[in-house]
């Protein structure tokens, strides 16, 4: 049996700062076969990498720019307050272009690793891009408004066609597929077990 895992739980394995970085290190290293959408591996991981890159440099930019205009409208809700607080201990002085510079550091040696990672110990990366099933990821939708994390449970789902496998996430909000679970059957579709942990 495979264990497809969320991207959640890729990033705490690998960012000791994480508050469940023991508990997943301990997780992969008992894992044997580890499955990942190509969505995953493609789309999500790069796009987050790049977010977080972006809030970093647009600080330095800041810092280095008082009058530097910040296009807080291209990033997520989340990003702009992160984003905010960041710039507010830059006028305070609590932090400076070492630390921005440490911190932009910190997110590429974790993209490395997580890339490194994905190289090595995956064993699998399921479903095309192109053949995730629509009408699934709009069911999943219905419980869970991020289309990105839809299209990765879309994707488990769908592997769990092909081959039985077990889900693992941190994530107890957008992996609980309960309430919809009897239209994804309806679909023609078996829900794979999933597993959260924490």
């Amino acid at each position: 049996m495979d264990d497809f895992i969320d991207t959640c739980v890729i990033i705490a394995g690998f960012d000791n700062k994480d508050k469940y970085y023991e508990i997943i290190n301990i997780f992969l290293d008992g894992t044997e076969s580890i499955v990942i959408s190509v969505y995953q591996e493609k789309e999500e991981i790069p796009r987050l990498f790049f977010r977080r890159e972006k809030l970093f440099i647009e600080a330095i930019k800041f810092l280095k720019n008082n009058n530097y205009k910040i296009k807080f409208s291209e990033f997520t809700d989340i990003e702009q307050i992160n984003l905010k607080k960041l710039l507010m201990k830059i006028n305070l002085k609590q932090e400076n272009e070492i630390s921005l510079n440490n911190m932009l550091r910190e997110v590429l040696i974790l993209k490395r690793n997580v890339n490194y990672f994905i190289q090595k110990r995956v064993s699998k990366k399921v479903i095309p891009i192109e053949d995730i099933k629509e009408d699934l990821v709009t069911i999943i939708k219905r419980i869970n408004q991020n289309r990105a994390d839809a299209k990765i449970i879309a994707s488990a789902i769908q592997e769990h066609q092909k081959n039985n496998l077990i889900a693992f996430t941190l994530d107890k909000n957008d992996w609980k597929l309960n309430s919809i679970k009897e239209k994804i059957e309806n679909l023609g579709y078996d829900c794979p077990e999933v597993r959260f942990l924490r």
